[in-house]
């Protein structure tokens, strides 16, 4: 395992309740980890560079062909296809082994993650009570096909990380990575999230907004155009977003490479053009501040949008995904979705479902009328 960055010694607040967070990032094809104080401030800590079982891993979880049922079950035939898979599960677990190949790779660079970051007197994390009391973390990844928050928390169970992980609303253990940027960037964020009848009433009156987000890595270039409310809310569906893991910035000195990134980024635009158009566009990965890229970014936002095109967050990037996920996780302590009574999970729950279901009412309504030419 490759390491970019030496171990970085952190000066932990002294306090009985978690009060900082730890993000990590898994994406194409290294991880990075940073910590959010309470103070404010957000510290990247480290990037490591993944073994082939992770790579492997993660093209493997990008495959149509590797989806399959998971819970919440849409209908009992799911249900019972998917029992014997679960009954593995269940036996992996028992025995402390990994629950599939995918989750064995992700293992991998979670734990050199998690081993590389250190405390002040040098130990390991994971050898210290002491943090272990003080913080949370949160897992963000790439929003792919066949990658379900059951391989996250099954990767956290065989590395006895679970009890330490945050419980996002909605979310669980696995941050899309499209959110986590957004909050990395500093947006979507309350003001005063250890009061979480007042953090939830401000992000309640959040405007719902599109934006565009980029992920652009050595190996992978990730395009979608995704809905958000604050931080809580996330619509990304798949026909929202593509990939190509032949248009990372180690192919760009080949033929042609520029005109395909382009028409990529174009195609993501103009495959639903009736749809309401981003407003800003977030950057993610350690591609991200290339100058060609810019610039093609930049001249196909004019063309599409117009006037001087979009407002892009590309500040720190790479490490944008891990601070987020960190800042996130530091709040999760106080997020009123997780309190019992008027603020519960079921009753927000209940709320994003319904947000969710509306979301994709919209688009069919668009593509309808799209189809019938009344747009």
């Amino acid at each position: 395992m490759e390491k970019d960055s030496a171990k970085t010694s952190l000066e932990l607040p002294q306090s009985k309740n978690p009060s900082c967070g730890i993000g990590f990032e898994l994406t194409a094809f290294y991880g990075t980890a940073a910590i959010s104080y309470p103070n404010g401030t957000t510290t990247p800590l480290t990037k490591i560079n993944a073994t082939y079982p992770y790579h492997n891993a993660l093209v493997h979880l990008s495959l149509p062909s590797s989806q399959h049922p998971v819970p919440p079950y849409t209908s009992y035939a799911d249900e019972m296809a998917d029992q014997p898979r679960q009954q593995a599960r269940r036996a992996a677990h028992a025995a402390g082994l990994p629950t599939s190949p995918d989750v064995r790779g992700l293992s991998d660079l979670l734990s050199a993650l998690y081993q590389n970051v250190t405390t002040p007197n040098d130990q390991n994390i994971n050898d210290d009570d002491q943090w272990n009391q003080q913080c949370v973390i949160t897992i963000s990844a790439p929003n792919l096909l066949a990658l379900y928050e059951e391989d996250i928390s099954d990767t956290l169970t065989y590395l006895h990380l679970l009890p330490q992980a945050a419980r996002i609303p909605t979310f669980n253990t696995l941050l899309p990575a499209t959110l986590a940027a957004y909050a990395g960037h500093g947006l979507g964020l309350c003001a005063n999230y250890t009061n979480p009848v007042a953090c939830a009433e401000e992000q309640r009156g959040m405007p719902t907004e599109d934006i565009m987000a980029i992920t652009y890595t050595a190996d992978v270039l990730f395009v979608s155009v995704a809905r958000v409310h604050s931080v809580t809310w996330l619509w990304e569906p798949s026909y929202r977003r593509t990939e190509s893991w032949d248009l990372g910035s180690a192919q760009r000195d080949r033929d042609g490479y520029w005109n395909e990134v382009e028409g990529m980024v174009r195609s993501v635009l103009r495959a639903h053009p009736y749809y309401t158009r981003p407003g800003k566009v977030i950057l993610m990965g350690e591609s991200a501040g290339d100058a060609h890229f810019g610039d093609v970014l930049g001249d196909v936002l004019r063309s599409e949008i117009g006037g001087d095109g979009l407002p892009i967050w590309a500040e720190g990037a790479e490490s944008a995904v891990a601070r987020g996920a960190g800042e996130i996780s530091k709040r999760s302590a106080y997020d009123g979705r997780s309190m019992e009574g008027e603020m519960g999970v079921e009753t927000l729950g209940g709320e994003y479902e319904w947000w969710r279901k509306q979301m994709q009412r919209q688009d069919r309504i668009w593509d309808l009328m799209a189809q019938e030419g009344e747009l």
